[in-house]
């Protein structure tokens, strides 16, 4: 199911429409930022709302509470993505072995 979006509502979405998963997926992103307690239910009701605008003003973004372009690649772009945590960094594998 997908929101039209409408005329100040605009997502940079290919198709300029929310869907319910992207809506969902940025709750994920909020609460795994500690910013969203609410239900993820991919829904932009009030504590998504003041998620995403805590969120902006954290990031330097305009605080519009909206899932518009700038928040949405602000909340999907990570670029740590692919390295483990019990995987050391490439400068650090192999450092406590100098001393053997």
């Amino acid at each position: 199911m997908a929101v039209t979006a409408g005329a100040q509502d605009n997502t940079g979405l290919p198709d300029a429409r929310i869907w319910k998963d992207d809506v969902r997926w940025a709750q994920i992103e909020l609460r795994n930022d500690g910013l969203y307690h609410g239900s993820l239910d991919g829904v932009i009701g009030r504590q998504t709302k003041r998620a995403l605008e805590k969120f902006q003003q954290d990031n330097g973004l305009d605080r519009t509470a909206a899932l518009d372009p700038p928040t949405w690649k602000a909340l999907t772009d990570h670029r740590d993505i692919g390295q483990g945590s019990s995987t050391p960094p490439a400068n650090e594998r192999g450092a406590s072995d100098a001393g053997r």
